[in-house]
């Protein structure tokens, strides 16, 4: 069936989510988070601004994560491998945002639109008037779908159909048109931009040849239909027929800008987690040597158990590193 559009009545106010899926969202916001601990975990024996207490610590680290979305970091960054990783996340944002930004612009200038009626319950329902082609057998089929026949409008011409609806039931015309396949086309070719297909097909019985019993013609026939169906002849007679134009029928989903999905940006995260997860190891790799190199003796080094090397090595990572002082001086000077 064929309706006219209508401008999307749904509330926009959450209309600057629709720009990234859900998935998408959940995974940048783990991201952000991730990287908040990654910078924090390669700064904060080495550089003043990450220490404090444990809540001001990660109040800063999540600061300093989010403010990349403006590109504004508050604070410097003492250790190489926290620049290596921020690079390559500043890269990310970067990509992210200016596709947010695009796809947002889309959805806001692009306007709205969405079928006014989208089944035939609906119209039954309301009690709207339907129209179709006179002399023709949907006039049937609309009967048996429900609808009552003091419902039903015949017309004689594609305009007086585009008339009707553009009235509605309620000035006298008709809220939806029920014509066969070849016949929508047509009509939305002319008025694709106020008119619509809306719900499903209806499937009927087709035409049929009537031959006479044990008819020769029969064979010739039925194998003629195939090879015209079959072959690109049909393509060529709907062409020559109906037009080269395609139809375009306007609707919500057509107009509308998807929301960007994690299949796009995919590589970037694993990149860039990739990345960091390596740093990390480089970083913890760092540290216990440092605290093996801090060992008085091999003997204690010898006697001591893996759980009082782990806790040794957890120790020495949360404390501050010697060269902590020599930044302070550098930055007084």
């Amino acid at each position: 069936m064929v309706v006219p559009m209508q401008k999307e009545r749904r509330s926009r106010a959450w209309v600057f989510l629709k720009p990234l899926t859900r998935e998408l969202w959940s995974v940048t916001a783990c991201c952000f988070i991730f990287m908040a601990f990654v910078v924090w975990s390669l700064e904060h024996r080495v550089n003043d601004y990450f220490q404090g207490t444990p809540m001001d610590q990660l109040g800063k680290a999540l600061y300093f994560s989010f403010s990349a979305l403006v590109f504004s970091h508050c604070a410097k960054v003492n250790n190489n491998l926290t620049r290596f990783v921020l690079v390559l996340w500043l890269f990310v944002v970067l990509i992210i945002s200016q596709s947010y930004t695009a796809n947002l612009a889309s959805i806001l200038t692009v306007e709205q639109l969405e079928p006014t009626i989208t089944d035939v319950q609906t119209l039954i329902e309301n009690g709207d008037y339907v129209g179709y082609h006179d002399d023709s057998f949907v006039e049937g089929m609309l009967k048996k779908l429900g609808i009552a026949k003091s419902k039903i409008k015949g017309f004689n011409t594609s305009s007086e159909l585009a008339k009707a609806l553009r009235k509605s039931s309620a000035n006298g015309g008709v809220s939806a048109i029920f014509l066969e396949i070849p016949y929508i086309k047509v009509f939305l070719t002319s008025y694709h931009d106020e008119f619509s297909m809306a719900g499903p097909i209806f499937r009927t019985g087709g035409f049929g040849y009537v031959f006479q019993k044990n008819s020769p013609l029969l064979s010739d026939i039925s194998k003629a239909v195939l090879e015209v169906t079959e072959d690109e002849k049909m393509k060529g007679m709907e062409m020559a027929w109906l037009g080269s134009r395609t139809v375009q029928p306007t609707s919500s989903t057509d107009v509308a800008s998807n929301g960007l999905s994690l299949d796009c940006f995919w590589g970037l995260f694993l990149l860039v987690s990739t990345t960091s997860i390596a740093a990390l190891i480089i970083f913890f790799i760092q540290i216990c040597k440092e605290d093996h190199n801090n060992e008085t003796g091999e003997a204690k080094v010898t006697h001591q158990s893996i759980w009082r090397r782990t806790i040794a090595a957890a120790r020495h990572f949360s404390e501050k590193h010697p060269s902590l002082h020599y930044f302070r001086r550098k930055e007084r000077t």
